[in-house]
């Protein structure tokens, strides 16, 4: 399996990558898209069938809010139903942060897929316990144990629970 890398620069990092690594199947995940605005950097990578986001910066009212919610629109609309958000280098999350991670849980949940949180820091652990959203999104410290949670469900058979998308957007006014 070939692997084409969209940013030169980095080639070294896949190099070193690649000398690592016995077989292409022990590289877990790629690198398919980054999009950098002035304040958060959305790198989207893939490991399996799950879609691994990993932000890095502020979600908060602005240009990066948008691209946050065209990604994981995007993303929907391609038919990826599994997306990890990985949240370690999230600084800060505003109310329009949070009302657009409620809005792309309601959107997988609807398109019978499923968002899931990773890697909370300190801060945005306390926002989530103070707004209630802890007890909405599946969150996880490990990624593989994220990723393989996944995969503990058959998609095609599970009905859609709105009780889950009520209570998100129930928890969404702040």
């Amino acid at each position: 399996m070939g692997v084409v890398l969209i940013y030169p620069e980095l080639s070294s990092l896949f190099s070193q990558i690649s000398s690592e690594s016995t077989a292409p199947s022990e590289v877990h995940s790629s690198i398919i898209k980054e999009t950098k605005m002035s304040n958060l950097t959305i790198t989207q990578r893939r490991s399996g069938p799950v879609v691994i986001l990993d932000l890095v910066g502020q979600i908060r009212l602005g240009q990066g809010n948008i691209n946050l919610h065209k990604t994981l629109r995007d993303l929907v609309h391609s038919g990826e139903i599994q997306i990890l958000l990985n949240l370690e280098e999230v600084s800060t999350i505003d109310s329009s942060g949070l009302g657009e991670l409620i809005a792309g849980f309601a959107s997988l949940e609807k398109s019978g897929g499923e968002l899931k949180l990773l890697k909370l820091t300190e801060r945005v652990t306390e926002l989530m316990v103070i707004t209630k959203l802890l007890t909405v999104f599946d969150v996880y410290e490990s990624e593989s144990e994220a990723i393989a949670s996944f995969n503990t469900l058959d998609r095609t058979t599970q009905p859609l629970d709105e009780s889950r998308v009520q209570k998100a957007r129930a928890t969404s006014i702040l």
